[in-house]
Formats: C-alpha cells, structure tokens, sequence
C-alpha cells in the first residue's frame, strides 16, 4: 500500500521571518500602548507618597505647637559675622518623626558659612548628620539624595524680610492665633526640587546668581529680575546645590515663597553676594509630578496646586494675614 506524503508543511518548525517580525511588532504596539499607563500609576503612587509625607510633617509642626505652644522656628543660631543661615526648622521636628536619635547629635553653637557649594560642616556631630537620610524628607518623585530636603517652610509672598507676610517668619516665632487668615486658607509647608549638584547648571533646579539691584524687595520685584535675567542672560554663575540639606535653616535648603507661581519657567536667581548661598532672591515652588506642586495647609489639608492658579491666589495662600478672601480669586 503506497503511504500517503506528507504535506509541504507537516514537518514545519518554528516561525518564519515575516511571522516573527509581526509578533515583534505587535509585542512593541502593546508595550508603546501600555508603558504610558504604568508610567503614570507609578507616578501617581509616588505623588500619594509625596502627599503623605507632607501630611506627616504637618502633624509633627501641630505636635511640637501642642508641647511648646508655638510652631517651631525656621532657624536657629543665625550668626551675623559671618552671616550664617542656623539649624533649620526641619531639626525641631525630628523628635515627632521618630528621629529623636538625630535630633541629639546636633550641634546647635556651630557656627559655619554657606556659600555656594555643596553643604558642610565644621564639627563632627553636624558633618555626620548632612549623610543622614530623613525619608519623610524627600519627595520620591524626584532624585533620592543623601541628606536632601524636598519639603520647605513657606515664607510668604517675597524674600524680604521686611514683608514677612508667611506662616513662618524669619526668626520669629508663630502661634496659631497669628494665622488671622485661617488656618485652612494659609500654606504651611511645600515642595520643591533638589538642586542639580553638577558643575553644569540646571535651569529647573538650580539658581542663577545676579549682580545689581531690584525693582523693590516685593514679590514683583524678584520676579521681574529673574525675568529679565534670564531673557538677557545676564547671570553670574549659579548655585547648584539647593536643598542639599535639612540641617541648614534659610533659602537655599528649607525655606521657599510665593513669588513665581508653581512650577515656572523661569529660573530661580538670587543675588551674587559674599554670601551668595540662600541669599536674596526667588526661591519658589517645583515639581516633577504633572502640572502640580503639593502643599499642606495650616489646617493639615495636604493638596495639589495646579501650576495654573492664579498668580494673586497663589500669593494670597502665601499669607497670614493679609485679609485676603481666597474664594474672590
């Protein structure tokens, strides 16, 4: 009996050519379709972390008002020959974060000076602390420095310390009674990106240095020179070291305002001076997550800005007590 032949393809293994480069294609149609949407759950994971850490950081600022009967201030020490940004609020809420252990190693008589380079320390407690990691410090949205602060005091609408207009004032202590704004109407605390700490600058993260002086020391006044100096170029240099530290009190690591609106395009610059580190200037709110900044009110209410608001709004959540109604806006 004359056995059947095989078919042309019965002995066929494997794929061909055009069969596997259409699985890779449509392997790589499905990978480009979904990366975007996991991209985004993990951002919006790390943006609920970030907003929880700020949630944190309010309840430990209420706990220290509740044992001292005052929030915390947002330096201490500041030294005036040479002039020297002190120990940051950030050191009086490590008790209420569970790092009382740290909080015992500070050195609070240093005295140092903070130029523009990367952060340091003359005694030995303090030089230890600037590698210590405080988790609930640092935005996981953005890089994971060691040491680095992401979270900062807000100051108000300007650098001046004449203005003074935030929920915290440069060396003075606040109480909840000096909040005649309402608590739920005045931001206590928010976010911004850590500096490049590269030798090539970053316009989104670091701050451009000036020479020469203001329009006037108001919101307006910074906002329009760093404006100006970024349309002429006419920067200096910069500091690329900015939120290098939770240890130092002062602009270029823990304090912020509400100049600029969230997330600008223009850079931060601050005045070239002997002292150029967390000198004057603008220092305002940034962010890697989409389109907005997170904030925590007075009240504890942690939310996100949109980079939209309206500038006069934005500024009016800046203060204390300026007698603003933010619902005009």
């Amino acid at each position: 009996m004359k056995k059947r032949e095989k078919s042309a393809d019965a002995g066929r293994q494997g794929f061909s050519l055009v069969e596997l480069l259409v699985s890779i294609g449509v392997i790589s149609l499905v990978l480009a379709i979904a990366m975007p949407a996991v991209q985004h759950s993990r951002e919006a994971a790390r943006a609920t972390v970030c907003r929880n850490h700020l949630r944190q950081l309010g309840i430990a600022i209420h706990e220290h008002e509740s044992a001292k009967q005052a929030y915390p201030l947002t330096r201490t020490h500041w030294a005036t020959d040479p002039i020297t940004p002190g120990r940051s609020l950030h050191v009086e809420l490590l008790p209420y974060l569970d790092f009382a252990t740290a909080y015992h190693k500070v050195d609070f008589d240093e005295i140092y000076s903070d130029y523009e380079s990367a952060p340091t320390a003359f005694v030995a407690s303090n030089q230890e602390l600037l590698s210590v990691t405080v988790p609930v410090f640092l935005c996981p949205s953005d890089r994971q420095r060691v040491g680095g602060c992401n979270y900062r005091c807000s100051m108000g609408t300007a650098e001046s310390i004449e203005i003074a207009d935030g929920f915290f004032v440069n060396n003075v202590v606040t109480r909840p009674a000096d909040i005649t704004d309402g608590l739920s109407n005045t931001v206590m605390m928010g976010e911004r990106v850590l500096g490049s700490f590269s030798p090539t600058v970053d316009y989104w993260r670091d701050i451009l240095l000036v020479r020469g002086g203001i329009p006037s020391n108001d919101a307006d006044g910074w906002t329009e020179g760093c404006t100006d100096a970024a349309l002429t170029a006419s920067y200096v240099g910069s500091d690329n070291y900015s939120g290098g530290t939770w240890l130092r009190g002062g602009w270029r690591n823990t304090w912020y305002h509400h100049g600029f609106p969230p997330n600008h395009s223009v850079p931060d610059c601050a005045f070239a001076g002997p002292n150029s580190g967390g000198g004057s200037g603008q220092y305002s709110a940034r962010s890697y997550h989409s389109q907005t900044v997170n904030v925590v009110f007075g009240d504890g209410a942690v939310r996100a800005i949109s980079q939209n608001i309206a500038v006069p709004l934005w500024r009016a959540l800046a203060t204390r007590s300026g007698g603003e109604n933010v619902s005009d806006f």
